[in-house]
């Protein structure tokens, strides 16, 4: 089977390897159908974050957000079945440290480390454990190709279930960031009923991508300081950006709530007055990984899709071919789509 492959030298390029097997009575074999890059992907092949040393092998199958046909079953696998629609949640945990025990699988050690023996979603097929794999309706109309949404959405509900009991469908919210997760947790949000949005993007191309989800929410440039009268109850942070959050803080309303929900650098940092978080009683909250949240995520995404809220074009969401994997980082590289997705075959 063809793979595309990160090298230890941070080079990637696609190889021919064995198709993996079943082995395991709860292994599930996949033939691949869409990949999507991750914002998590292009951190590990720049080295922002994760280094390459802590990876098992000397060369990574990267890609975490696929879809796929189902092809082959272990001899115990009952949720799925041969030529099911699937998509999938790469993440595992150990079930048996003290944070799996406290509900808490995505701070166990071993959490993250998927398809451990057989790679990631840039290949033309997986074998991955019966848990991880959730089948997609037959008749919610949703493809393959939307469908790699579902991993992404699976973190923003986690998100979601962090800060939801602060928020009210009249919260004033900010978005800092319009890239897809931020365009995400805006479509979301919409969804929920919430209609008072802000984005914050310094980018025209991804303001215009914004304006044309077609939602009338604000869309504003962060460096247009006659814009920004309004104070928020709500800000989640899909920027990174220290900059970006430090100006969000100042213009939280009392009582207010912030979600950190991007990639953030390890040495990233902030410069604030601490006696205005106190003054203004702000809650600060994280969000990582997908703790029990997929199955609801396909729920969501399928309706999502229904109701026409994850049309790619309007995303700025660009499927390649997986020969074209060059053109389609050299597109992320230079920002002119918010997502890239692979037809593998």
């Amino acid at each position: 089977m063809q793979a595309l492959q990160l090298s230890r030298e941070q080079r990637l390029s696609i190889i021919t390897l064995p198709k993996p097997q079943i082995v395991n009575p709860t292994d599930v074999q996949i033939r691949v159908a869409f990949c999507a890059v991750c914002g998590t992907d292009l951190h590990i092949i720049k080295k922002h974050v994760i280094p390459f040393e802590k990876f098992e092998y000397e060369s990574r199958i990267l890609g975490h957000e696929f879809t796929g046909i189902v092809t082959a079953i272990g001899e115990t696998v009952r949720s799925v079945c041969i030529g099911d629609r699937v998509a999938i949640d790469p993440n595992t945990s150990c079930g048996r440290c003290k944070f799996c025990l406290r509900g808490r699988p995505n701070h166990c050690e071993k959490y993250g480390k998927m398809l451990n023996r057989s790679n990631g979603g840039l290949a033309e097929y997986v074998v991955i454990s019966e848990p991880q794999v959730y089948k997609l309706s037959k008749d919610g109309g949703l493809g393959l190709a939307e469908g790699v949404i579902c991993e992404p959405m699976s973190c923003i509900v986690r998100g979601w279930d962090i800060i939801k009991s602060r928020a009210s469908s009249d919260s004033r919210v900010l978005i800092n960031g319009a890239g897809i997760i931020g365009l995400l947790w805006t479509s979301m949000l919409y969804m929920k009923g919430f209609r008072n949005i802000t984005v914050s993007e310094p980018s025209e191309f991804r303001r215009e991508i914004t304006r044309k989800l077609g939602l009338n929410i604000k869309v504003r440039s962060p460096t247009d300081s006659n814009q920004w009268t309004d104070r928020y109850d709500l800000m989640v942070d899909c920027s990174g950006s220290s900059k970006a959050i430090e100006a969000g803080l100042e213009r939280m309303e009392y009582g207010g709530a912030v979600m950190m929900f991007a990639v953030y650098a390890k040495d990233s940092q902030l410069q604030l007055d601490l006696s205005y978080i106190q003054k203004r009683e702000l809650t600060v909250m994280g969000s990582i990984i997908d703790p029990f949240t997929y199955k609801r995520s396909v729920t969501l995404v399928e309706d999502m899709y229904k109701s026409n809220m994850l049309n790619f074009d309007k995303l700025g969401v660009k499927v390649y071919s997986f020969e074209d994997f060059e053109a389609a980082f050299k597109d992320l590289d230079e920002r002119t789509i918010s997502k890239a997705v692979f037809k593998i075959q």
